[in-house]
């Protein structure tokens, strides 16, 4: 058993609390903290992808017009405001954001979330189910595309607590060697099972998830090991808010059940230690790696409040949920025809 465990390499994961920002949608930070060219900056990246060329005020009346099919008429900075809080807020005063009504329409079409900008998302999605016929406001389309997927039925967006330790299955979405990787190289994953607490959907299928390479170290002379480290950040919620994650004990634990029932070898499942994981799983030859498409569970690394999606039933009632530990309040949310906006009831 030494010799096989001396031949066999480690891929040994470094644990970081770290819960950082999700995305480019969230990085941003509260509207009241960023000046007029930070929100636009922010706005342009989610929809399009990249900031914009031009002048500040033309890009601004670019956005409004793509997003509501009109231009503002207030101050610009109320303009850039109106419009970061209707894209990204979503609380118990506000409307659900773009961001999350625009989720929850992907997640109940496709059951899972893109990554990409929110314009492309929309119409790829709206096409899909709708057709070709985009000659609209973003705005106008995703309420018509919600109307046609949800029907007369309104879909229920709550807030509700993920607990602390709550496992996440998550695919990884590139690769890592020891011998080619870098330390800070991105080693991105997103999630691979819906997370629902009391039948929301808090964490989607498909929600994007960051880690980093934090060391690199190829195999050497005299039986040297490859050494591959990363720290895990964060996945995204179904509102594109931040939930910090973690390799603890418990997901350890998971991934190694997981291990068994795909048939890893039991050399890899001994490596199992303190801040290990399975090396059998990863192991090629001499050196440490990742592949696309392999999996590993992770857990949260504390309770966190996010808003999830209750999509309608057929029989008008509430789906059944998957965990009975999270704290919940509704919020009820539908599109309403005659006055082209979404309301809450």
């Amino acid at each position: 058993m030494g010799k096989l465990y001396i031949r066999t390499v480690a891929l040994i994961l470094a644990i970081s609390l770290s819960a950082g920002c999700a995305t480019a949608l969230a990085a941003a930070g509260p509207a009241a903290e960023l000046t007029m060219a930070g929100k636009l900056s922010a706005l342009e990246k989610a929809y399009y992808g990249s900031e914009q060329a031009g002048a500040l005020l033309e890009r601004v009346d670019r956005l409004e017009t793509d997003v509501y099919g009109m231009r503002g008429t207030t101050s610009l900075d109320e303009r850039l405001t109106n419009l970061y809080t209707y894209t990204f807020v979503t609380s118990d005063s506000t409307p659900p954001s773009f961001v999350l009504k625009l989720n929850a329409v992907e997640w109940g079409v496709t059951h899972n979330i893109s990554d990409g900008p929110l314009k492309n998302r929309l119409t790829k999605v709206y096409q899909l189910v709708v057709g070709n016929d985009t000659q609209m406001s973003l705005n106008d389309m995703l309420r018509k595309l919600s109307t046609v997927t949800f029907g007369n039925q309104s879909a229920t967006f709550s807030a509700v607590t993920v607990p602390k330790d709550t496992l996440i299955k998550i695919e990884f979405i590139n690769d890592a060697n020891s011998k080619t990787s870098r330390v800070g190289d991105p080693l991105n994953f997103k999630v691979a099972e819906d997370v629902t607490i009391n039948g929301v959907v808090a964490i989607p299928k498909g929600a994007y998830g960051r880690a980093k390479v934090s060391k690199a170290e190829p195999a050497g002379s005299f039986g040297r090991q490859g050494q591959l480290e990363a720290s895990f950040q964060d996945v995204t919620a179904m509102d594109d808010s931040s939930v910090g994650v973690f390799l603890g004990e418990k997901a350890k634990q998971e991934s190694t059940n997981m291990a068994y029932a795909a048939g890893a070898s039991l050399v890899g499942l001994a490596l199992l230690g303190p801040v290990g994981l399975i090396g059998g799983i990863f192991v090629q030859g001499d050196e440490v790696s990742i592949k696309s498409g392999q999996m590993l569970y992770l857990q949260t690394t504390k309770a966190t409040t996010v808003y999830g999606v209750q999509p309608p039933a057929a029989d008008g009632g509430s789906p059944p949920g998957s965990s009975p530990d999270g704290e919940i309040a509704e919020y009820h949310v539908s599109s309403d025809d005659s006055n082209n906006q979404w309301v809450n009831y």
